[in-house]
């Protein structure tokens, strides 16, 4: 509950020598140092956070915009919105600024996060699909489903996948799905996605049951590959 250390950490640097320039060793801690800031609701925390945000370390900038989304307050939501309209050369920089929407503005974060989905920044973009999936919000569903159809080929695995993350019942059938029916690689791609769900014998036998009726061997494959359990 001590403030103190917390905003010297939050600056701190570490300089290590290193072949080349000095390497900065001291972002981790930043990074927690901010989040710990947010988490006492300090009075400072959001001009700290935004200093952070522009940090030359992306583990920094990583955990500035994680520790926006504990401060549980909307004066952070500005903030987050323009990192990810800006943009981040680190996808886990960007991945944090959804996460963190979607934890302080479920509603608005949807739709722009959904905007983000057709990024010509494939990372932001993959980035976007996946905090989505994370969030368990069931309004994800369809944004990925429409997104995911939109897809071709290879395209098409991180937005199934993100549908994997949501393990709605909807989010499991849909999947399903597309075992059974679409091409073999989307096929494969769905499986993939299920085996989030392995240790679930209702999700596993339904996926077996699924590739057992197409007869590929790619599918059978890919579901042993995906589904094994130590």
């Amino acid at each position: 509950a001590e403030p103190a250390p917390l905003l010297s950490g939050v600056r701190h640097r570490q300089p290590e020598a290193a072949w080349g320039p000095p390497v900065d060793t001291a972002a981790s801690l930043r990074a927690s140092c901010a989040v710990g800031l947010a988490n006492l609701r300090h009075p400072d925390a959001l001009d700290e956070l935004s200093r952070l945000l522009a940090d030359p370390e992306p583990a920094a900038r990583a955990g500035a915009a994680r520790a926006l989304g504990a401060t549980g307050s909307e004066a952070a939501l500005p903030l987050l919105r323009y990192k990810l309209l800006v943009g981040d050369e680190s996808a886990e920089v960007v991945g944090e600024c959804c996460a963190s929407l979607l934890t302080l503005a479920p509603a608005a974060a949807l739709a722009l996060l959904a905007e983000r989905l057709d990024s010509d920044d494939a990372p932001a973009a993959e980035a976007a699909a996946l905090a989505l999936g994370q969030s368990r919000l069931p309004e994800a569903l369809p944004i990925l489903v429409a997104h995911a159809e939109a897809q071709m080929g290879p395209a098409r695995r991180v937005p199934l996948m993100a549908i994997g993350f949501l393990r709605t019942r909807e989010a499991t059938d849909h999947l399903i799905q597309q075992v059974a029916e679409a091409a073999p690689p989307v096929a494969a791609y769905a499986v993939a996605a299920l085996a989030i769900q392995r240790f679930d014998d209702a999700v596993r036998a339904r996926v077996d049951r699924a590739v057992a009726d197409r007869e590929v061997p790619a599918l059978t494959v890919a579901f042993e590959a995906s589904f094994h359990r130590p």
